[in-house]
């Protein structure tokens, strides 16, 4: 279980990248889409995600607002 589901657009990943980072060096456990494994079903293992984190950090940019996905994402309860 990770303490922040990172919810952004593969099209611009690098903000993500280095959130996650930020993340890890003071001791937060950050999961975002990377870590999905070949065989994954995509969206049972992000909901599964959302559900087991403390928190849920959503990264913003053009690409996002036009994704299926990031919206989705932000929205669950």
């Amino acid at each position: 279980m990770a303490d922040v589901f990172i919810s952004y657009s593969q099209r611009a990943p690098e903000p993500t990248h280095a959130l996650a980072a930020a993340l890890v060096q003071h001791g937060i456990d950050a999961w975002f889409d990377i870590n999905l494994l070949p065989g994954d079903a995509f969206g049972k293992v992000l909901n599964d995600e959302i559900d087991r984190a403390k928190a849920v950090i959503t990264i913003w940019s053009r690409p996002a607002l036009a994704s299926t996905w990031v919206p989705a994402e932000s929205q669950r309860p």
